[in-house]
C-alpha cells in the first residue's frame, strides 16, 4: 500500500510537472507580453499625443486610460490567478515536499509578476500625471483662448467704431471739399467780377482823362476866343461903335474851371457865344467895320459823350 501510494504520488508529480512547467512557461510568456504591451502602449500613447491636436489627444488619452484600466483589471485577474496558483502550489508543497523546486520557481515567477505589475503601476501613475498635466495645460489654453476671443470681440467692436468714425470723417471731408469747391468757385466768380470792374474802372478812367483833356482843350480854346472877343470889343470901343463906358461881359469863373469835362457843371460856355452874338449885332450898324465871327462853343456833344461812358459804367456796375 505504501508502495502504491508512493507510486501514485510519483504519478501525480509526473502529471503535475508538465502542467506546472506549461503553466510556468505561460506565466513567463504573459510577463514578456505584459512588458511588450506596456511598452507598445506607452509608445502608442506618445505617438497619439504627439500627432493629434489637444482635443483629440485628450479623447485618445481618456480612451487609452480606459483601456489601461481594463488591462489593469485583466492584470489583477491574472494576479488573482497567480495567487490561486500560489495557494495551489503551497497546498501542493504541503502535500508533497517534492514540489519545493516548483514552489521556488512559482515564487520567483510571482515576484517577477509583482515587479511587472509594480512597473505597470508606475507607468500608469506616470501616464496619469502626464494626463493631469495635459488637462491643466488644456485648461490654461482654453482660458487663454477665451481671453483671446474676448480681446478679439473687443477689437472688432473698436474697429467697427473706428470704421464708423472714419465714415463720418470721410463724409465731413467730402462736405468740406464741396464747401471749399463752392468757395473756390465763388472766389473765382468774385475775382472775375473784380477783374471786370478793374477793366471798367480803367476804361472809365481813360474816358475821364480823355474828357478832362478835351475839356481843358475846349477851355483853352474858349479863353483864346474870349481874348479875341475882348480885343474885338476894345477895337469896337476904339472905333466908337461901342461906348467906352460900356464894359465887355465877363464869363463866370465857375464856368471856366480847368479840368471840368464837357457836359458837367462849369463846362457850358453858351453865355460867351451869346455875348459874342450880341457884340456882332451891335457892330452891324457900323459902316465898313468888320468883326471876327466867333464860333459857338457848346458843350452839348462832349456832354453826351461823357454821359454815355457814365451810363455804360453804371450798367456794368449794375451787372456786377
Amino acid at each position: 500500500m505504501a508502495a502504491s501510494g508512493r507510486d501514485g504520488d510519483d504519478d501525480d508529480v509526473a502529471l503535475a510537472s508538465p502542467r506546472d512547467a506549461q503553466d510556468g512557461g505561460g506565466m513567463d510568456d504573459d510577463d514578456s507580453k505584459t512588458d511588450a504591451e506596456a511598452e507598445e502602449d506607452a509608445a502608442a500613447a506618445s505617438r497619439v499625443m504627439g500627432s493629434l491636436d489637444h482635443d483629440a489627444a485628450l479623447r485618445a488619452a481618456r480612451l487609452h486610460n480606459l483601456e489601461l484600466s481594463r488591462r489593469l483589471e485583466s492584470v489583477a485577474k491574472r494576479e488573482e490567478a497567480l495567487a490561486e496558483e500560489a495557494r495551489s502550489a503551497s497546498d501542493a508543497k504541503a502535500r508533497a515536499m517534492s514540489f519545493a523546486a516548483k514552489l521556488r520557481a512559482a515564487s520567483s515567477r510571482a515576484s517577477r509578476a509583482e515587479a511587472a505589475a509594480e512597473a505597470a503601476e508606475e507607468r500608469v501613475d506616470a501616464l496619469t500625471q502626464h494626463i493631469t498635466k495635459l488637462m491643466t495645460h488644456l485648461e490654461h489654453e482654453a482660458g487663454g483662448k477665451a481671453k483671446l476671443h474676448d480681446k478679439l470681440r473687443h477689437a472688432e467692436a473698436v474697429i467697427g467704431r473706428l470704421k464708423a468714425r472714419n465714415g463720418r470723417m470721410a463724409q465731413a471731408n467730402q462736405e468740406r471739399d464741396r464747401l471749399v469747391l463752392d468757395l473756390k468757385e465763388g472766389a473765382k466768380i468774385l475775382e472775375d467780377q473784380l477783374r471786370l470792374m478793374d477793366q471798367k474802372y480803367v476804361e472809365l478812367r481813360g474816358k475821364l482823362d480823355w474828357l478832362r483833356a478835351r475839356a481843358d482843350k475846349e477851355v483853352r480854346k474858349a479863353r483864346k476866343q474870349a481874348e479875341v472877343v475882348e480885343r474885338a470889343w476894345l477895337e469896337l470901343q476904339a472905333s466908337g461903335v461901342i461906348p467906352i463906358s460900356r464894359k465887355p461881359p465877363k464869363m463866370p469863373a465857375s464856368r471856366l474851371q480847368v479840368g471840368d469835362p464837357p457836359g458837367m457843371p462849369g463846362a457850358d460856355v453858351k453865355p460867351l457865344a451869346d455875348s459874342s452874338a450880341a457884340a456882332g449885332a451891335a457892330s452891324s450898324p457900323g459902316a465898313g467895320s468888320s468883326t471876327p465871327s466867333l464860333p459857338s462853343i457848346s458843350g452839348g456833344r462832349p456832354a453826351a459823350g461823357a454821359a454815355a461812358p457814365r451810363r455804360a459804367g453804371t450798367a456794368a456796375v449794375g451787372r456786377l
